[in-house]
Parts: C-alpha cells; structure tokens; sequence
C-alpha cells in the first residue's frame, strides 16, 4: 500500500525504482521515512527527493536532518493528541485505514492521531466500514469540488464519485497535492470567485485559464 501511495511522486521523477529499494530493504523506519516524505510533499519536493536517494544509497544524513527538525512519526501523533484533541477528533472522523497488516502508508500518522478516540468509541458505532456518500443527490445547492492530481488521501477518483452524486456541482482538478496546500493563493482565489459568481461565474473560467493557472490547472468537470 506505501508504493501505490507514492507510485506518482517517484515515476514523475524517475525514481520508483530508488523508492521501492528502499521499501524492500527497510534501511531506516518505514513510517517514519513515509511521514518525512508526506510532509515534504508538501512543502520542498526537491528535499523529498534528496530523501529517497540518499536512503537509496544507504546514507541516513537527510533523514536524520529532517527528523531533527520534524520530529519522529510517533512523537507527531502523539503531540497532536496531547496539545490539539479536538485534531484527534477531526483525524478520527476523516481518516479510514488504507494499510494492511500494520504495514504503515503515507496517511499512517495522521491515522494514528485518531487513535485515542477509535479506542473509545464502539464498533457497532465505529463501523470500520468504507466512507459512504449516500444522499449527496438530494443537496440542491451549488458545490464546487477542487482536486488535486497528486493526491492520495482524497483521489480524483473518490472525488468524481461525489460530483456525479451531487446535481449541481463541477470538479475542478488541479496538479497538486492533498488539500492543494502548495497552492494556496490558487485555491483561495478560486474559491472565492466561486462564493461570487456561482458554478457559471465567468469570472472563474477566466481565471483558471490565466497565465496564474498555467502550470497547476489540469480541467474543468
């Protein structure tokens, strides 16, 4: 499950076959080679790459940097549990396991923050069961659905689901990661002319066809 999560990032830029060395030969902690990888995804691509290929090559300085200044996997979940609960809360309520056979993922950290509240809360409430959108096609109100190519938490694919359910809404994707954190100018701004105008806000189409969209506006559903 850890390489159909990062199949993208390391086929775009050719290195799949560094990233599944490393997945074989457990140089270091896989969660927390994943966890530094997810956060970087986010913020400095090119330093989650220098992660993979230095750990390709056996050598743990970038991992040890990182994890100095980013802390470990289990210290993460532990301080969002600690100082932020009503995030383990959100993190219980958004989060569904992926993984198999406690072999952790790219979503296994942000899983485990809500963990404190799964233990309390009863299986017949719990479910365990995959996320349903039953209903979504009684919402009569306009809904504006963003997506990012690059996203394995919430996939495009998911994502269509819902706007085929809903009877009045259009997806718009981009090539970008979950929630489309390293664009947030884009985002707002979309949004916004949304919040505006409405699905047939010209003013919308106009920006996402703009030089500021070139490089990260992917279509329109």
């Amino acid at each position: 499950s850890e390489q159909r999560a990062l199949a993208e990032f390391p086929a775009s830029r050719f290195l799949r076959p560094l990233f599944d060395s490393i997945v074989k030969a457990r140089v270091a902690p896989l969660d927390q080679v994943l966890y530094l990888v997810q956060h970087l995804l986010y913020s400095d691509q090119d330093r989650a790459e220098a992660l993979i290929r230095d750990l390709a090559a056996g050598r743990v300085k970038v991992l040890d940097e990182e994890t100095a200044k980013n802390g470990t996997s289990d210290y993460f979940a532990r301080s969002v549990q600690l100082n932020w609960p009503h995030g383990a809360v959100f993190m219980y309520e958004t989060n569904i396991a992926l993984f198999k056979d406690g072999t952790p993922d790219i979503n296994a950290a942000v899983y485990r923050m809500g963990e404190p509240v799964r233990k309390h809360v009863p299986l017949e409430i719990r479910g365990d069961r995959p996320l349903r959108i039953d209903g979504l096609h009684a919402i009569k109100s306009e809904v504006l659905l963003l997506a990012g190519t690059l996203d394995h938490v919430a996939p495009v694919g998911e994502i269509q689901k819902a706007r085929d359910a809903l009877p009045r809404s259009r997806l718009v994707v981009f090539k970008g990661y979950h929630c489309l954190g390293e664009m947030k100018p884009i985002r707002n701004r979309a949004t916004g002319l949304f919040y505006k105008g409405g699905l047939d806000s010209p003013e919308l189409v106009k920006f996402l066809k703009s030089p500021a969209c070139k490089s990260t506006f992917v279509e329109i559903r």
